[in-house]
């Protein structure tokens, strides 16, 4: 029974460190793919400079709706 304990212990740790170890190289992997992406000046010098453009159906409301004109007669 103690021998099965200490199997179980062993295989459940060898586990656990290889998880971890994987994750470990995953995020190498990604922090290097990261470091490598080339940059854009051109797109960079647009993202900071060029304000974004409105959607096409905002301008119409973005406009406040003029009050509808009342009757000028007097009621009685």
């Amino acid at each position: 029974m103690e021998t099965q304990m200490r199997k179980s212990a062993l295989v459940l740790a060898v586990t656990l460190a290889a998880c971890f170890t994987m994750t470990g190289a995953e995020a190498a992997k990604k922090k290097q793919a990261k470091a490598a992406k080339p940059v854009d000046a051109a797109y960079e010098w647009n993202v900071k400079n060029v304000p974004p453009m409105a959607a096409p159906g905002a301008a119409k409301a973005a406009q406040p709706a003029k009050a509808a004109k009342g009757s000028k007669k007097k009621k009685a």
